[in-house]
């Protein structure tokens, strides 16, 4: 859903070769920020979140430990200033209440550092809540 000014930009500097260019470092600067958030949520949440190993993208799938649900999760991580896109929002079947999108594109490594640990906080409001069965988040406050 770009401009048509932005898509003729992109569209020369593939032709001319320049995105070629810049790939490597491209993929090196993602990469590092994926690795941050990995690393963050590994340590912070431990077993109550799981997600595929992403092989390119912005983007981590994270499925929470069941009962959690990413529709409860999502008032309290607003209320700790951190905030992602719950798994029903892109799937029409009733799927995706245990799954969440956190971006790691825009933020800084201090800011995906700090996201991943309100969002820790969160997952331990939910579970204090009360509303699981015992699944719980290791150093989640």
């Amino acid at each position: 859903c770009s401009g048509g000014l932005d898509q003729r930009i992109v569209y020369e500097a593939c032709r001319r070769g320049l995105l070629a260019k810049q790939l490597p470092a491209l993929r090196a600067h993602y990469q590092q920020k994926r690795d941050v958030m990995v690393r963050g949520l590994e340590s912070r949440l431990g077993d109550a979140v799981s997600w595929p190993a992403p092989r390119g993208g912005f983007f981590l799938w994270l499925r929470l430990a069941e009962p959690l649900r990413s529709d409860d999760l999502l008032p309290l991580a607003q209320a700790r200033g951190v905030i992602f896109v719950t798994g029903t929002a892109f799937f029409v079947d009733g799927w995706g209440r245990h799954h969440l999108r956190l971006s790691f594109s825009a933020p800084s490594l201090e800011r995906i550092e700090e996201g991943v640990a309100r969002l820790a906080a969160a997952v331990g409001d939910l579970v204090d809540a009360g509303r699981t069965s015992g699944v719980g988040a290791r150093d989640a406050r």
